[in-house]
């Protein structure tokens, strides 16, 4: 079966930088694989609302980790999207003058 493309959507350029995983998420692929290993036995939907509460009672110092590594995480993404809007814009203009 083909896969279903939204004809509104335009698609990805694979040359563009990926934006970062918010914190939450960061924190949820660090400890995934800590519960799967104790709770073995544990449904998907399960694990996610463990990692939820888990999330929901992180001391700030620890939830602070999180946030910083994201920060810089975005920093770095909007230095390389910088980087690929001009080297794209050169190639576009140059291109275009052909």
């Amino acid at each position: 079966m083909a896969a279903v493309v939204d004809a509104h959507k335009r698609p990805r350029d694979p040359d563009a930088p990926r934006m970062p995983f918010p914190a939450y998420i960061m924190f949820c692929n660090d400890e995934r694989p800590k519960l799967l290993e104790k709770c073995s036995n544990t449904t998907s939907q399960e694990i996610t609302k463990k990692l939820g509460e888990l999330w929901k009672h992180l001391p700030e110092e620890t939830r602070k980790k999180y946030d910083d590594r994201y920060q810089l995480e975005r920093q770095r993404y909007e230095q390389e999207l910088t980087k690929y809007k001009r080297i794209k814009e050169v190639n576009d203009r140059g291109m275009t003058q052909r």
